[in-house]
């Protein structure tokens, strides 16, 4: 029995590497997204006569990491955290989406909404590497979806 092209892009498990960011309207190049995680806390209740019942609490904070090479151009992403000294930050929606292998179809997005710098990391600077220069932005948003088209 042989399998179908069609029926292993729609069974199997799809790569990682092949992603699309887009942040506000630009479309931005980033090696790593980590950290995207959305959960809930756990409230135990405890009814005095030994019975506990266990119930879905409040959404826990939305923070995630975006990583890229450094270039010696200036960085928009340095520029976006900086607006925060003149208390005019702006939120931008973020849209993480795995693409298929030639990058024309969206399968999976993350839509990330309101979502902020909180921090910029510096490459770590080792003159015994020869590594790829990378900042990383730390983020914090107020929710996200899942969109599969």
């Amino acid at each position: 029995m042989t399998i179908k092209a069609s029926e292993i892009a729609n069974n199997y498990p799809i790569l990682t590497y092949r992603y699309r960011i887009t942040v506000g309207e630009e479309v931005m190049a980033f090696s790593k997204v980590s950290g995207l995680k959305t959960s809930r806390e756990e409230i135990d209740y405890k009814d005095g006569m030994g019975g506990r019942v266990s119930m879905s609490g409040e959404k826990s904070d939305l923070d995630f990491t975006l990583s890229r090479g450094v270039v010696s151009k200036e960085s928009q992403l340095w520029a976006w955290l900086n607006q925060a000294s003149t208390n005019r930050l702006e939120k931008k929606d973020i849209s993480i989406s795995l693409i298929n292998e030639t990058g024309t179809e969206l399968l999976i997005t993350w839509n990330i909404l309101n979502a902020f710098p909180t921090g910029l990391s510096a490459p770590d600077f080792d003159s015994t590497s020869n590594d790829v220069a990378l900042e990383e932005l730390s983020l914090s948003a107020d929710s996200m979806t899942i969109e599969y088209h």
